[in-house]
């Protein structure tokens, strides 16, 4: 940060600095999960029936790698050019799976988190939405030329203790709504059941 950022820049680098460091706790919480239960992970996306077992796997095991570099990203700010567009991939295709697998009428267990045996919901499609909305925020910053600081760079600088509050503040928010937003999906397994006759 050679120079100072404007108040509406400075605005914008907090915002899209939380959401930057919002992807990379998710996936590390979500990569270490899978690493520490390898073959529950890899269980977990056969289950989808997406595609063919043995790709399904494969698929499962290049995932716990690569969400811990993207982590390692999110959470420095190195490599944006790569991690950006790879996380907008993937969570794309966790949307996809997920919505098909909704269409079918199938709840099976998320796996979203790892070992996570909540089955999936309306509600997973709006976690997955605020995600790829940080992404795009982002991304957006970037396409503006509005560089988002690496995390070594905001930790030296002098402003980095009022930066971290900030980011801090913004996650918590985030958090907040998220879960408020959750609440507003329907679960559909609840509802499934209630509208059974019998």
């Amino acid at each position: 940060m050679a120079e100072t950022p404007t108040q509406v820049e400075g605005g914008f680098i907090i915002l899209g600095l939380a959401g930057r460091s919002a992807l990379g706790l998710v996936f590390l919480v979500s990569g270490t999960s899978k690493l520490r239960s390898p073959r529950t992970a890899a269980q977990l996306v056969v289950n989808y029936r997406i595609l063919p077992d043995r790709m399904a796997v494969g698929f499962a095991i290049l995932l716990i790698p690569a969400e811990l570099l993207l982590s390692a990203s999110f959470l420095t700010g190195w490599a944006q050019n790569y991690s950006l567009p790879t996380a907008a991939l993937l969570l794309t295709a966790f949307v996809t799976a997920v919505g098909t697998n909704l269409r079918r009428g199938r709840r099976i267990p998320c796996g979203c988190l790892g070992a996570n045996n909540r089955p999936i919901s309306p509600r997973t499609l709006g976690q997955l939405a605020l995600m790829i909305l940080a992404v795009i925020l982002v991304s957006s910053l970037q396409l503006a030329l509005v560089p988002l600081p690496t995390a070594d760079t905001v930790i030296l600088s002098p402003l980095g203790p009022w930066y971290a509050i900030q980011i801090t503040l913004i996650m918590a928010f985030g958090l907040v709504a998220s879960l408020w937003i959750a609440s507003i999906f329907p679960d559909a397994a609840v509802e499934a059941h209630t509208s059974r006759p019998g």
